[in-house]
């Protein structure tokens, strides 16, 4: 999934990295533990969990408009594991993506605000879970969407007076082939251009390696 992908992404940049997830006793699982070692992320963290099926997904790429189609098997919402729990609360950063995000804030509901760890948020698909009711905004430190998610206030003309209309955290937005743009947490607006590719296969993933890109930047 995203977060996973974003992961990779960080790990190829120099970053430590350690992913939390669940995964089933079967052979998408045993495939995932082999794909993220191939990778040198160790599976010290993931969630074996007999009662599961491993996330999985059938994409098809479209060449010639760059288009995808995905058809993605259900997931149920993520519970840490006490120890996950206990590794989420001690991290530096951690970046979640749709079911991340609820799990991480489920373990940090009683957490003061200043024994947390900085969160970084994958905002591209509708959150999972009950817990979902715990994830705010104004909470995290770095929230990254595509641009069509902010996108709620019809008299917004511009990027820029959309992202004014977020909650006082670091956000950026990502603009497809027109790069990204973003606003810091005291409200400078950043813009960073796309940039011409000639053979890249297809645009799988490409917005989860932005994020694994830019939270290992940061």
């Amino acid at each position: 999934g995203p977060a996973a992908t974003a992961a990779v992404a960080a790990k190829r940049l120099g970053l430590e990295v350690e992913l939390i997830a669940a995964i089933g006793a079967d052979d998408v699982g045993a495939h995932i533990r082999a794909g993220l070692a191939a990778e040198g992320i160790s599976s010290d963290l993931l969630q074996i969990e007999t009662d599961r099926s491993s996330q999985a997904s059938v994409i098809l790429c479209v060449d010639d408009d760059a288009t995808r189609i995905i058809a993605t098997r259900g997931s149920s919402p993520l519970h840490l594991s006490e120890h996950n729990r206990a590794r989420v609360r001690s991290a530096e950063w951690v970046h979640v993506d749709h079911l991340g995000w609820p799990a991480v804030a489920e373990a940090l509901a009683n957490v003061p605000p200043h024994e947390r760890p900085r969160i970084s948020v994958d905002a591209g698909n509708s959150l999972v879970g009950e817990a979902a009711a715990l994830c705010h905004v104004a909470e995290v430190e770095l929230y990254v969407p595509p641009m069509e998610k902010l996108v709620s206030n019809p008299d917004a003309r511009t990027h820029e007076e959309i992202l004014r209309n977020v909650p006082s955290v670091s956000v950026v937005a990502t603009l497809g082939a027109g790069g990204s743009i973003g606003r810091t947490s005291s409200g400078v607006i950043h813009t960073s251009p796309g940039f011409s590719v000639s053979d890249f296969g297809s645009t799988l993933g490409a917005g989860d390696v932005f994020h694994g890109a830019l939270t290992a930047a940061i």
